[in-house]
């Protein structure tokens, strides 16, 4: 049995907005990383591709 409800009321409100505070920043964090992994993939691609095209102007160069 709770004897003092709003006292208990109260506490379980600020218990909810700490862990929804802690949700909101661990979603930001996601997006920040999730982002950052976007760009790496990206520049990952583009370093894969150029290295393609200098594997071809060396053989190029190589038959020529």
């Amino acid at each position: 049995m709770i004897w003092n409800p709003w006292s208990y009321i109260r506490r379980a409100d600020a218990t909810i907005a700490t862990l929804e505070a802690d949700v909101a920043a661990r979603d930001k964090h996601i997006a920040e990383l999730q982002r950052g992994l976007s760009v790496s993939a990206d520049r990952y691609d583009l370093v894969r591709e150029m290295n393609a095209q200098l594997r071809q102007t060396l053989d190029l160069y190589r038959k020529a």
